[in-house]
């Protein structure tokens, strides 16, 4: 059994999964992509902000509210990969590169975004 000080570093090691999440509107083919450093973190946030009428966003929002969770789904498109050399790095700006690129891609496909 790990002792306090063990389960402390072992938590701080742990590397949570990050990317682009997709909010898409099934009805209307529209989407709103976000990116995360932590996607269940962020999956869990936004389907709070949803259900309670204070996304960001006030056009998916309106939608939302207008057309019901059952019209919309959320998604991982895409997730970062850790380096593993043991640096702490900044992933931000890797993270703004994959948005832009998968904005891109929905925007070639056809599909809008909000």
């Amino acid at each position: 059994m790990l002792d306090k000080k063990e389960a402390k570093q072992q938590y701080l090691q742990t590397k949570l999964p990050m990317g682009i999440l997709q909010i898409k509107c099934l009805t209307k083919n529209k989407s709103c992509l976000i990116l995360a450093a932590n996607l269940q973190g962020k999956i869990n946030s936004l389907k709070f902000q949803l259900k309670s009428n204070s996304f960001v966003n006030k056009k998916l929002q309106a939608d939302w509210l207008e057309l019901g969770e059952e019209a919309f789904t959320i998604e991982v498109l895409d997730e970062l990969e850790y380096q593993k050399d043991g640096n702490k790095l900044n992933y931000e700006e890797e993270l703004k590169e994959l948005l832009s690129l998968w904005k891109e891609k929905i925007i070639a496909q056809g599909e809008d975004l909000y």
